[in-house]
């Protein structure tokens, strides 16, 4: 599991994990999703201790044996954004593909590897 802080969210925080060598999600070993399960444990009590009330998370897959992609999955909390109060999704992604980030990734990523290595 890489935890890094050089990644730029697409939203209020973005957590993700990458199955490093996998090109499919056929792939993947009953390791992948042991380490996975773990890895989003983690996660969803980050995003719990947050006060958040859910979550949306998507898993990438390419069709195989293609060396320039690797099975990725990607967890976002579900937030209104305040002081907006406007909906998880709003015009500026709709329209623009503008994410609107409140806090540094930076922070997110020190504040969230606590829970995977401890504080």
């Amino acid at each position: 599991m890489l935890l890094d802080n050089e990644f730029c969210s697409r939203g209020f925080f973005e957590a993700m994990a990458i199955f490093q060598e996998r090109a499919s999600i056929l792939e993947l070993t009953n390791e992948d999703f042991r380490d996975f399960a773990i890895g989003l444990k983690n996660v969803l009590n980050y995003i719990n201790d947050l006060n958040l009330y859910g979550f949306n998370m998507a898993i990438y897959s390419g069709e195989g044996s293609n060396n320039n992609f690797w099975v990725n999955a990607r967890v976002v909390p579900r937030l209104l954004s305040a002081p907006l109060s406007t909906g998880d999704v709003n015009f500026a992604t709709i329209l623009h593909n503008l994410p609107i980030q409140f806090n540094k990734p930076e922070d997110i990523c020190n504040e969230l590897k606590t829970y995977f290595i401890g504080p």
